[in-house]
């Protein structure tokens, strides 16, 4: 299942001018991408590998390709109130080459 935060059958566009379509083997390393990228404020993720990032001023959009709902997408950080709380998407993923990392609230 996926967290609150991201989205299945959207995306963010447009993509940052400064990072180009990587390979991911999973949307929580597409994630940690933009976590890495400066100005990144969103990634979208597609079921055949291909991970996009988008910067602050992007805007959420129904994904229109033939991925459709397979396509998740979502911010850097999730608002966890009404207050705009802001904490990581938490979870723990296997970064290859670097092993498992944590990614929980502080």
């Amino acid at each position: 299942a996926l967290p609150p935060c991201v989205e299945a059958g959207y995306r963010y566009f447009p993509d940052m001018d400064t990072q180009f379509r990587t390979m991911e083997l999973s949307w929580q390393l597409c994630l940690s991408r933009c976590e890495l990228a400066l100005g990144c404020a969103y990634f979208s993720y597609w079921p055949d590998g291909g991970c996009h990032l988008q910067p602050p001023y992007a805007k959420r959009v129904r994904n229109d390709d033939w991925f459709g709902d397979d396509v998740v997408a979502g911010p850097i950080v999730c608002e966890q109130s009404a207050a705009a709380e802001l904490s990581l998407c938490p979870g723990t993923f296997d970064m290859a080459g670097y092993g498992n990392v944590s990614l929980v609230p502080t």
